[in-house]
């Protein structure tokens, strides 16, 4: 009907779910629910995209991906906080 309701979003979580289930070799629920295994995977997908831009990769594979993770670990070694007094 070229309109975005609810089964659109719904259609775009399941896909969002299978895409996840088979990069990932997982198995979070299809269901097109906005859930915890979702949100999960959200984070997932998110944390291998700063892994790949903190490695300097241009194309995601499983080498680049380990790359990334050890560039992204060794900046998280690197960081250091700062405590403001009042």
């Amino acid at each position: 009907d070229g309109l975005i309701g609810p089964r659109t979003k719904q259609a775009a979580l399941r896909e969002f779910q299978d895409a996840y289930n088979r990069a990932f070799a997982a198995a979070i629920k299809t269901d097109g629910i906005l859930g915890d295994q979702t949100r999960g995977a959200y984070f997932d997908v998110f944390e291998e995209d700063l892994a790949l831009l903190a490695g300097g990769a241009t194309e995601r594979s499983p080498e680049s991906v380990a790359a990334g993770r050890a560039a992204l670990a060794e900046l998280r070694g690197a960081l250091r906080w700062a405590l403001s007094e009042k």
